[in-house]
């Protein structure tokens, strides 16, 4: 009886032993799954996160690039008359970095708008234009309260269109509040200071008066 009792022990010990064995076999088995599920799912969101913020990097970077073209055309338009050039921003990928061009296009016979290098096409004073907005552009950007600095601009602009480089530099400081000093030789941009000085060489002295 005690041989009979001891053997039905033993099996109960090893049936229970192989069961704790079993249901923890079972239970790694559960977690590993929920583990693999979770992976499955962070990583769905890792990758829905990602793509989200590529499209938002896309159309931050397109309305940026929208702004800023429609600003540049503007400024032509305001020297060079409505409808007469436009500006294009191409964006180059260059290795690691993205790279970006200004371009200026024009009607052609065809009515199309043919764009090309802004010196190619159409010369000093376009891109003596589109500088002075850039640095302009630059400034409103960085949020600095300075003053625009210009040598010399629009020394390559025609004397046809001084007066509406003039009165474009002139708009800028009054629609931005922005204090522009400059130097020039250009009668028309020193007629729409506020104040103006005139510096000429006597004797080997620099002369300042008023204008």
């Amino acid at each position: 009886m005690t041989t009979i009792r001891s053997a039905f022990e033993a099996r109960r010990a090893r049936f229970l032993a192989r069961k704790a064995e079993r249901e923890l076999l079972q239970k790694q088995l559960r977690d590993a799954e929920t583990a693999r599920e979770n992976a499955e799912k962070e990583a769905e969101i890792l990758a829905t996160a990602q793509e989200l913020l590529q499209t938002a990097a896309r159309v931050a970077l397109e309305d940026a690039r929208n702004r800023v073209e429609g600003l540049l055309t503007e400024a032509l338009s305001a020297v060079f008359g409505e409808g007469r050039l436009t500006a294009r921003l191409a964006l180059d990928e260059r290795a690691d970095r993205r790279e970006a061009r200004v371009l200026v296009g024009a009607p052609g016979p065809d009515g199309e708008i043919h764009f090309t290098e802004p010196m190619d096409g159409h010369g000093g004073g376009v891109v003596d234009v589109l500088s002075t907005a850039f640095r302009v552009l630059m400034l409103q950007v960085e949020g600095k309260d300075a003053p625009l600095l210009l040598d010399e601009p629009g020394k390559h602009i025609s004397a046809q269109y001084a007066p509406a480089f003039a009165a474009f530099l002139r708009g800028i400081s009054e629609t931005l509040s922005q204090q522009i000093l400059m130097v020039t030789h250009e009668e028309a941009l020193s007629e729409v200071a506020d104040r103006a000085w005139r510096v000429s060489l006597e004797g080997g002295r620099s002369e300042v008066e008023p204008a």
